[in-house]
């Protein structure tokens, strides 16, 4: 019985040892090695080898991301499992599959009705409700011409009330010619979002430039359109999936294998440095000398 514990707790350690990411062979600079298993401490360990361009917003290429982070792309799908993590295999591809289409459905009829009932605005419904939000915060917003050649602005916010302590926060930004219409902001919010900013509207305001030229025609209401236009062909054309050759092969569970303890599992997850703050446990500070290490009352 003790030697059936030891297995147990072996292949619940081997279990548990964290991943490291896989080598990259047309992006690793030469002689590249990447920490494995136990000695990746902390999550700066585990992504420090990789492309900064695949996970920091501060070194994404022309906004090509769109304010989105790597892991974010791939949460937007956990709706279509919400509920169906309990069902077998080929009903899981199955409910992932008609959920796909109801999202299709149900989009595509949002954006055919908001171009029927909206004649006038050519962008859809969320980037117009951002356009007006930014345009009320631009009306507040202090506007200085600091170019001489170029059309160069800076952009002072509205300070939270008066006194010394009312930090002035200012952006600078950069408005393109009329053969040329680019926009810059120091609030890298017109590169990440590929829209305007309240500051961009701010010194649009006082060359009376339509900032709407600044706006993505991603996301123009025929765009968006055409993003759920798409139609599927559903796979019970290829198969029914749902019967298996008697000369196939039956996988069967190995009862060896089966969890032995109640309780959930430990988790797989990296240890970062917060795990590693609170794995010491509370700090101890004296109040009578204020040293830590150790503690005395009054």
């Amino acid at each position: 019985m003790e030697l059936d514990h030891v297995k147990l707790a072996a292949l619940i350690a081997e279990l548990e040892e964290p991943m490291g990411l896989c080598d990259l062979p047309g992006m690793d600079p030469p002689n590249t090695k990447r920490k494995k298993g136990r000695a990746i401490k902390n999550f700066s360990e585990w992504i420090e080898k990789e492309p900064p361009v695949n996970w920091s917003l501060l070194h994404d290429i022309h906004g090509a991301r769109y304010c989105h982070m790597t892991t974010n792309l791939a949460e937007v799908y956990n709706f279509v499992l919400r509920g169906n993590r309990a069902l077998p295999l080929t009903a899981i591809v199955e409910a992932v599959f008609h959920d796909t289409l109801r999202y299709f459905r149900e989009r595509h009829e949002l954006a055919r009705k908001h171009i029927a009932d909206n004649q006038n605005t050519p962008y859809c419904s969320r980037v117009m409700e951002y356009m007006a939000k930014k345009i009320d915060k631009a009306k507040k917003h202090t506007v200085k011409l600091i170019g001489n050649q170029k059309r160069r602005y800076e952009v002072q916010l509205p300070t939270d009330g008066f006194g010394s302590g009312n930090e002035v926060k200012t952006h600078e930004v950069k408005i393109g010619t009329e053969f040329h219409p680019t926009c810059e902001c120091t609030c890298n919010k017109p590169k990440l979002l590929h829209l305007p900013c309240s500051h961009v509207l701010a010194a649009c305001g006082q060359i009376e430039l339509d900032a709407m030229s600044f706006v993505s025609p991603y996301y123009f209401k025929e765009a968006v359109l055409n993003t759920w236009t798409g139609e599927m062909t559903g796979f019970r054309v290829v198969g029914s999936f749902n019967k298996v050759n008697d000369g196939e092969r039956v996988y069967i569970p190995n009862p060896g294998l089966r969890r032995t303890s109640r309780g959930r599992r430990k988790a797989r997850r990296i240890q970062n440095d917060m795990d590693q703050s609170e794995a010491g446990g509370a700090t101890r500070q004296c109040l009578l000398c204020v040293a830590y290490g150790h503690r005395l009352k009054y």
